[in-house]
């Protein structure tokens, strides 16, 4: 069963600010790995990341991102393992510095790349480059973890592991603030073609 989620991570401001900027408050149970439809955790370097699963929120427009990272960094990460779909990008104090997207549909090889990219995206594009040229079956797509290897590189969070560097992580679960209704956005707008801003 594929996964469909969105995670995003911010530097620079604390975990409550966050939370209370994207509308959510911890409920004070957590998770080993992040199996509810919202969770947070702290990450290593400063990082907090929050994901969101089946929906691309930190992805379609539905968070305001460049208001989240205002006088910080953030890093989001959209994957949609059903039709092979995955977005990363970085914003830096309220503006897209770059974002990096494969929609498998346009070809196994296939990658968008707007703004600045991280100087690695070249190293990272030869290694599954490397990978895709020594694999047999048609339908394996190692272009879909460009993406999410840029991702993992920047905050060392990747969305199918729950350790990073040998350390388990702790899921907060997350809950909406009363009287904030979530944004209209879901997984599929990406799908669709209107998620890349």
């Amino acid at each position: 069963m594929g996964v469909a989620l969105s995670w995003l991570a911010v530097r620079g401001k604390s975990p409550e600010s966050v939370l209370t900027e994207l509308g959510f408050r911890a409920t004070g149970e957590q998770e080993e790995f992040p199996r509810s439809p919202a969770t947070g955790s702290q990450l290593p370097a400063g990082w907090f990341a929050v994901i969101i699963r089946g929906r691309a929120d930190a992805h379609d427009g539905t968070l305001d991102l460049a208001r989240l990272s205002k006088s910080a960094e953030a890093m989001t990460c959209f994957v949609e393992e059903h039709v092979m779909f995955s977005s990363a990008s970085t914003w830096i104090d309220g503006q897209r510095a770059w974002c990096v997207t494969h929609e498998s549909e346009r070809g196994p090889r296939h990658l968008a790349v707007v703004g600045d990219a991280p100087s690695h995206l070249k190293e990272v594009i030869e290694r599954r480059t490397a990978e895709q040229d020594g694999e047999t079956e048609a339908e394996v797509d190692f272009f879909f973890e460009v993406p999410v290897d840029l991702a993992e590189r920047a905050t060392g969070y990747r969305y199918d592991q729950a350790r990073i560097d040998g350390v388990a992580l702790k899921f907060d679960v997350l809950e909406r603030l009363p009287n904030v209704r979530p944004g209209a956005g879901s997984w599929f707008k990406s799908i669709l073609g209107r998620g890349t801003r």
